[in-house]
């Protein structure tokens, strides 16, 4: 037996320990409800969507007692400690966000071939307005080449439990199950176009159509916090940055002032009714404002890391950010936007951080007020594919 059977068996043991604990606490807290999963042979790979921390729990109860490793940001192992304890009772495989990680993918295929199975979130990223995003491109790939049962499965009422921009967590009803399971022929069979759509189709979520048929009521408090993440741009005054929330309440300099319920909808008062409405309202004059000239934004209160080996992190630079057609500038540094990878978000306790790749290094953007990171990730993302349209 080698180190990493010593090490699946290990971490099997762990789970059937915690199984019937942590199913009971999810039950009282988050009100979890879930349909058991067929009994599949061998290794596979579940595929589910994402909108909440604890997503990776609730998809495993429908397997029973069977493990699976999953994918964890590189944040949750930058406390030594901490990373040393996560890794011997579980072995979750971690991932860099703002690029390319080919160790992850290697690692997974590694476990699969030892009999494990791997729960992968395909959209890299949890939603930031209640709808299933976009799917990243590597996992199609991996499917192709992992050979296994793929297994697709759905989450309901994730997000209005825990909205992303949220400080706060919700009680309500949360519920899962498989949607289909494939066989590594089907899989075999599928182009990678095919196989994205089979993710988009199976694990597409709304939470706002979902919350329309149910009526279900999220009790809690201060649920307009952190909304200036997910929503920075006013629809009365058109500002960008303005917005700032406490308790239910969500407002802008100018006067806008509107309320938000325990059933995820805005008051009278606001012009849109959910986070979703008023996000696609904001993607149209994002995208208007990509295509000015000029600078998009700019915030105070910024400094960029660099990640080093074994998760450490070194201080680059800090001060002011802005951003325009050609470079994300912080501080003293300047970093051309046709040099970087596609830029990230990583959620980390109740904040988020943005992660980019570039001169072959891996960086991270942080602020010490409530400026929106999820502005400049959207805003760098639109441009760099503007600019391959071009």
């Amino acid at each position: 037996m080698d180190n990493l059977d010593k090490a699946l068996k290990r971490h099997r043991l762990v789970w059937k320990l915690l199984y019937y604990p942590l199913l009971l606490y999810v039950k009282l807290v988050y009100n979890y409800s879930f349909a058991a999963a067929p009994d599949i042979k061998g290794s596979y790979i579940v595929l589910p969507n994402h909108a909440h921390s604890w997503d990776h729990f609730f998809v495993c109860f429908s397997f029973k007692m069977r493990h699976m490793y999953f994918l964890a940001s590189e944040h949750a192992f930058r406390k030594p400690l901490t990373a040393k304890l996560m890794t011997y009772l579980a072995g979750p495989i971690s991932r860099v966000k703002g690029g390319a990680d080919t160790q992850a993918v290697l690692t997974m295929l590694r476990w699969l071939k030892k009999g494990a199975s791997i729960c992968l979130f395909p959209e890299g990223n949890r939603t930031f307005n209640g709808r299933t995003t976009e799917m990243h491109p590597a996992t199609a790939k991996l499917l192709r080449m992992a050979g296994v049962p793929v297994v697709t499965y759905k989450l309901t009422g994730t997000y209005l439990s825990e909205p992303r921009w949220a400080k706060t967590k919700r009680r309500g009803k949360i519920s899962g199950r498989v949607v289909r399971v494939y066989s590594p022929e089907e899989i075999k069979k599928m182009s990678l176009d095919e196989l994205n759509a089979l993710m988009v189709n199976d694990l597409h979520e709304d939470a706002y159509v979902t919350q329309a048929e149910q009526k279900i009521r999220y009790k809690g408090a201060r649920l307009a916090e952190g909304l200036e993440e997910a929503l920075f741009i006013c629809p009365k005054c058109g500002k960008t940055g303005s917005l700032n929330s406490k308790d239910n309440r969500f407002w802008c300099d100018c006067g806008l002032s509107v309320t938000y319920d325990e059933y995820g909808y805005f008051d009278k008062d606001s012009p849109f009714k959910t986070v979703a409405d008023w996000d696609d309202w904001q993607t149209e004059r994002l995208n208007e404002l990509v295509n000015k000239d000029g600078e998009l934004f700019s915030d105070s209160g910024a400094s960029v890391w660099r990640l080093l080996d074994n998760h450490n992190m070194e201080f680059i630079s800090g001060g002011s950010v802005s951003l325009d057609h050609q470079a994300l500038k912080i501080g003293d540094l300047s970093f051309p936007l046709s040099e970087m990878a596609e830029p990230s978000l990583c959620h980390f306790k109740n904040y988020e951080t943005l992660m980019f790749t570039a001169r072959g290094g891996r960086y991270e953007l942080r602020f010490d007020n409530n400026a929106s990171r999820r502005k400049y990730c959207l805003a760098i993302v639109a441009l760099q594919r503007n600019a391959v349209k071009v």
